[in-house]
């Protein structure tokens, strides 16, 4: 398996993309070489295919948790609102700070 840090970035993958295209371009390529650049791009084409999907989901993901995480924080402020005590008051205005901090967070990396 490889490691996630050995993944070319869109931009390197781009790059060789490119460079194959303008490669498969010129006059002098011979046979065994368009081959081998035509297979370089396929394969080129496939990653930044994978990585686009890959990176939609996480996206989907994030808006997932995003939306859950204020969800939660309007129940949270509802409890606070019925809370019995001023430590339970106390407790879930910690809490809703917290959740109110992520959310900030998520929306600033969107």
């Amino acid at each position: 398996m490889v490691a996630l840090e050995e993944l070319p970035c869109p931009n390197d993958a781009m790059r060789l993309y490119w460079a194959a295209l303008r490669r498969l371009q010129e006059p002098d390529v011979g046979k065994e070489e368009r081959k081998r650049l035509r297979l370089i791009i396929q394969g080129v084409k496939g990653y930044i295919h994978l990585e686009s999907d890959y990176l939609a989901s996480i996206r989907r993901n994030e808006s997932a948790v995003l939306s859950q995480y204020i969800h939660v924080a309007k129940d949270w402020k509802i409890r606070m609102q019925q809370a019995n005590t001023p430590e339970e008051k106390v407790t879930y205005a910690e809490i809703i700070r917290d959740a109110e901090r992520e959310i900030k967070e998520f929306k600033m990396q969107a």
